[in-house]
């Protein structure tokens, strides 16, 4: 369909110029001063002079050179530019053409009540409707657009909540990488910050991004929350301020379940034989910082303390320095600087170490490397792919025994 095009803004049709000429002066003075709503002007005209709406209308129309719309349907009205609002368009009895998702004009009561800054849109293009179909036409448009907004909201929280997510599950990773299961969120106007402390008593922060603040305080509404295969505790301590949070995996979870009732953590507690003190119970030497940080979670998750380093010659020199004293030692046996091997050999010739057991990890699979280490006196020698439960086993089983063996002293 052809719309008609104005091309001088200022000179828009009048539908009040243009019913003032169809009847007799005293009809229109009376049905202007009985109509103060001028978008209903044309439909209380047809009752006053007895003559159909549409019909009226459309005789209007032709002496305005002005098209009648056919239909009059639902806008698009997430595409309006910004300046064009649907509340001013209503006020003027107005509704927006909108093609290709541009503005092109509108549908209209009367042109020359179309409101100022829409005028100055090129080629503006405009129809004649009555008020009652662009009020229905109105109201659709604006449901719609209502549900829109909704939505575009729900996958706005989705997209936060799913972000949030992710945020936190890499903050359980990064307490646990410390062997811890807990931490503090503390949030302030400016700021949202998570705490925790390592086993070895260093404390740890970081940030969370103050746009996640929203599905922040929805997620710490709950008392138990879940994130992948983790069930969140959440106490809070100071409501919008301050909270605690603590986690279990399934594996936890369903231990528990067989057992009936939950069960706290089991603790390994050691006591040092006379006149030795121990400052941890297992330390781990991997050049690698991720296998490192796997292994230390398993142990921490059974209560027992836990060093890390990544050098083995540097470890050596701390054990003979007395800067670190374990219980228990876990060597990778392949690193760059000096190989477990030869930090075994080494550490054998420290006095005072002979209760220490050693465990060897490897990727090898040849069987040389591993009568090698038992004839160097490990423990026990373990290939990584292996479950890590299994050296959990073997050192809760040295830990355990030894402190048999004080008891019966």
């Amino acid at each position: 369909m052809k719309f008609f095009k104005f091309a001088k803004k200022e000179n828009l049709p009048s539908i009040e110029k243009a019913l003032s000429k169809f009847v007799k002066r005293v009809e229109y003075e009376a049905i202007v001063r009985g109509c103060p709503d001028r978008r209903q002007l044309v439909r209380y005209a047809a009752e006053v002079i007895g003559k159909d709406e549409h019909e009226l209308l459309r005789a209007l129309g032709e002496r305005m050179l002005v098209k009648v719309a056919p239909r009059v349907i639902p806008t698009e009205a997430q595409h309006l530019p910004k300046e064009v609002t649907l509340a001013q368009l209503r006020l003027a009895g107005c509704i927006p053409i909108i093609r290709d998702h541009v503005f092109r004009g509108v549908i209209c009561t009367d042109p020359s009540r179309i409101p100022e800054p829409y005028r100055s849109y090129e080629s503006l293009e405009y129809l004649l409707a009555s008020w009652e179909e662009i009020a229905k036409a109105l109201g659709e448009s604006e449901r719609s657009l209502e549900e829109l907004r909704a939505h575009e909201q729900e996958k706005l929280r989705e997209r936060e909540q799913e972000m949030l997510l992710r945020v936190l599950h890499l903050l359980i990773g990064e307490v646990e990488s410390h062997g811890r299961d807990e931490a503090k969120l503390s949030i302030s106007e400016d700021s949202i910050r998570y705490l925790f402390t390592s086993l070895t008593g260093r404390s740890g922060s970081g940030q969370i991004h103050q746009a996640l603040l929203v599905p922040l305080l929805g997620f710490l509404e709950s008392v138990q929350q879940r994130i992948g295969e983790k069930v969140i505790s959440i106490q809070c301590i100071e409501k919008g301020r301050l909270y605690r949070l603590n986690w279990e995996g399934e594996e936890e979870r369903a231990q528990q379940s067989e057992e009936g009732v939950p069960q706290p953590i089991r603790v390994v507690k050691t006591l040092p034989p006379t006149g030795v003190h121990y400052t941890v119970s297992v330390l781990v030497i991997d050049d690698s910082e991720t296998f490192g940080s796997v292994i230390e979670r398993f142990f921490a998750r059974e209560g027992i303390t836990v060093e890390r380093r990544t050098s083995a010659k540097d470890a050596l020199a701390e054990l003979a320095n007395g800067s670190v004293r374990p219980r228990v030692i876990v060597s990778d046996l392949h690193m760059p600087d000096m190989s477990g091997s030869q930090f075994v050999r080494e550490f054998k010739s420290l006095p005072g170490f002979e209760d220490v057991a050693i465990f060897m990890l490897t990727s090898d699979e040849e069987i040389d490397s591993e009568v090698d280490a038992i004839r160097l006196g490990v423990e026990a020698y373990l290939r990584k792919n292996e479950d890590p439960r299994l050296l959990c086993a073997h050192v809760e089983r040295v830990l355990e025994g030894k402190r048999s063996i004080q008891q019966a002293a």
